[in-house]
């Protein structure tokens, strides 16, 4: 059971990551925005320093934030909080884990943070988010089976 769930909890991740970077047509060798996307979803549990991702990219900083904003139509920052916001939702609704261990993960200083902000970001609370929408993944996982009947 604890290696099954360490398992999809580790392929709901990879699919997290995956989904995190935009996708093009012909994505070139070296491209400044795919990595700036790649870097801001990375370690969502650390704190991130934007001026450390505009120098890896080899920018500076005030470069890096309105080519940033100008091609995500957000800032850095704000994208990197997307993240952590959908990284929190496909972790309550797809785990059991605590809330306290979701904010841990997520970087967040305690459970109390992390619920102001996922409200803040979703209109909802952590436990109101997982029971209602485990509730309705719930319902579309027997429909669907009743379907193939």
């Amino acid at each position: 059971e604890v290696a099954r769930e360490t398992t999809s909890f580790l392929m709901l991740l990879l699919e997290m990551l995956e989904a995190a970077v935009p996708q093009e047509a012909s994505p070139a060798p070296n491209n400044w925005f795919n990595n700036a996307c790649i870097a801001l979803a990375n370690d969502l549990s650390k704190p991130l320093d934007l001026h450390t991702v505009a120098k890896q990219l080899e920018m500076g900083y005030e470069s890096f934030r309105l080519k940033f904003r100008r091609q995500a139509g957000m800032p850095p920052g704000q994208y990197r909080d997307q993240q952590r916001c959908k990284a929190a939702c496909d972790l309550l609704i797809h785990t059991r884990k605590p809330g306290w261990e979701i904010a841990l993960y997520l970087g967040f200083c305690d459970e109390k943070h992390f619920s102001r902000c996922f409200t803040k970001w979703t209109g909802l609370s952590p436990r109101a988010y997982r029971v209602k929408y485990k509730v309705a993944s719930g319902k579309n996982l027997k429909s669907q089976a009743s379907n193939n009947k």
